[in-house]
């Protein structure tokens, strides 16, 4: 069975202000068809996640724990985890998370994320 956890580096990479602050960081990790089902019922295209993130202040920070990867195909991979963002108050939210990872000819890069509260 192959090893996907360079996958959740990736994963995390995207939950650093290093990386969400930068546009061309953002881009190289999401696929040029990726969309996003946000935690907050609203659907993302690529497009606006690149134009959104790198706006955002570091009012919070995101942990996350619990990373699976299921093999969907021949360079396809499912990763699920369980995030935290904890605001600069203090107040902090759970999510499951899903993401569909392909490797291309530049490497792997992000097709579709979902957010879902957790409860």
């Amino acid at each position: 069975m192959t090893d996907f956890s360079f996958l959740f580096d990736l994963e995390m990479q995207l939950h650093s202000f290093e990386t969400r602050s930068s546009e061309q960081k953002i881009s190289k990790l999401l696929s040029l068809d990726f969309f996003e089902f946000g935690s907050s019922g609203k659907t993302w295209t690529r497009k606006e996640i690149l134009e959104r993130l790198p706006t955002e202040p570091q009012e919070s920070t995101i942990q996350s724990s619990d990373y699976k990867a299921t093999q969907l195909a021949d360079h396809i991979v499912l990763v699920t985890y369980v995030s935290r963002r904890t605001k600069n108050d203090s107040s902090s939210t759970e999510f499951l998370r899903s993401s569909i990872w392909r490797k291309n000819e530049t490497g792997w890069q992000m097709v579709f994320h979902q957010g879902t509260p957790k409860s």
